[in-house]
């Protein structure tokens, strides 16, 4: 088992330096201009939805897909409504949109708590149930048969609105929408990821408003927040684009562009490490912006659109589009983090994906499935703050239950 466990860690540290060299590649612009709309890979080709264009203009109903072969756009079937401040999901080859700002400046500035459902091979839109609360800037993830959406800017909560901490989930197969597990601080333009068994969140703005570096992990299974669980990022940031890529053994985080807490853009880009619980730092971006729209496809991280600056006086997205040599964009023999739930192994030899499978109870010091994802020690479940957690970070301890204040 050990060999096995030094040629996993020999090929992660090989696959980590051959990807630090590679560098951005300008491909096929944008057909338009455009920041906070959200880029989705189908596994075929690339969808750019939504967005703004100006800072005094209402956002746009206008989508763009990607063909990576011709390196062409061509513009599909429009929103059913405008959206920006978006953060899309696909799954079975559908794509949600739930809900996002339709005019944040002026009077009256509106939002949307429309809920569109685009079916890729028909190039049409749906409209699902409503999202209980409308809101932009929040975040939304695909677990285990749901859609996760939490955070966000609350327009209609006191007279300045509110940034969010609320949670919904969706239930795909039901069609039905539920209230989850409030976040354990409200959190807006932030960053998140799926990482099994838990969906990390990083940066964005926090009530104050606050720039945060906050990295932290929600469990759905459980429905506790875990801060401590992910190593905070090196600066606060919000803004900011991701998508994960996977190596052999590992699962790593890109963090692309954003705003820093002066409000100024960066051309940083950061990678997480989630079997090292470290953040390196990899080629800067062409260009400082924030609100980009990222995604993983065919093993690369492209970046498309996103904003220099954000004053009434001309704020225009930009076309740029780019890529970069990145990983698989699905999990690979020996990762440590999965989209799914690994097999349980019933031979009592701990087996499964990197970690404890709780049939003889080593490994994990309160015999739940917690620590399978390449963590070492403690899953904070058992009110010690022990060994690292799920996503690498230094484990908090859980006194009253959560110890990240939830």
């Amino acid at each position: 088992m050990k060999w096995m466990m030094m040629l996993i860690a020999m090929l992660v540290a090989v696959t980590a330096v051959s990807f630090a060299f590679a560098t951005w590649e300008e491909l096929e612009p944008l057909p338009a201009g455009r920041y906070g709309g959200d880029l989705v890979s189908d596994g075929f080709s690339l969808f750019y939805i939504g967005g703004g264009h100006q800072f005094d203009e209402s956002a746009r109903d206008e989508v763009y897909r990607y063909n990576p072969v011709l390196d062409e756009w061509d513009e599909m079937e429009p929103l059913l409504g405008k959206l920006g401040g978006i953060d899309a999901v696909y799954d079975g080859g559908l794509i949600y949109v739930p809900g996002g700002y339709v005019a944040n400046v002026g009077s009256p500035a509106t939002w949307s708590n429309k809920f569109y459902i685009y079916n890729v091979a028909a190039d049409s839109w749906s409209e699902g149930p409503d999202v209980p609360l409308a809101r932009d800037g929040y975040g939304a993830v695909v677990f285990d048969g749901t859609i996760l959406v939490m955070g966000g800017f609350n327009p209609y909560v006191a007279a300045t609105g509110i940034i969010d901490d609320g949670m919904y989930v969706y239930d795909i197969g039901t069609g039905t929408w539920d209230q989850d597990v409030d976040m354990s601080i409200g959190r807006w333009e932030g960053t998140y990821w799926v990482v099994h068994p838990g969906v990390g969140v990083a940066g964005g703005v926090t009530p104050g408003p606050t720039v945060t570096d906050n990295g932290t992990v929600f469990l759905p299974d459980s429905g506790v927040w875990m801060d401590g669980d992910m190593v905070d990022l090196p600066e606060p940031v919000s803004g900011a684009a991701s998508a994960t890529i996977y190596t052999p053994g590992n699962a790593n985080l890109y963090f692309i562009g954003g705003r820093a807490a002066a409000a100024q853009p960066v051309d940083d880009v950061r990678m997480y490490n989630v079997a090292a619980a470290s953040w390196q730092d990899i080629e800067t971006y062409p260009l400082p912006l924030f609100f980009i729209a990222a995604a993983c496809h065919a093993g690369f991280v492209h970046a498309v659109g996103g904003v220099s600056n954000w004053t009434p006086d001309g704020t225009n997205g930009v076309t740029l589009h780019t890529r970069r040599a990145a990983g698989s964009c699905t999990p690979v023999s020996g990762s440590t983090t999965t989209t799914t739930i690994p097999p349980d192994d019933d031979d009592g030899d701990d087996d499964t994906a990197g970690g404890d499978d709780d049939d003889d109870g080593d490994d994990d010091d309160d015999g739940d499935d917690d620590d399978f994802l390449g963590g070492t020690g403690d899953d904070d479940e058992d009110d010690d703050d022990e060994g690292q957690s799920s996503l690498g970070g230094n484990a908090g301890s859980n006194s009253g239950g959560c110890g990240c204040g939830c």
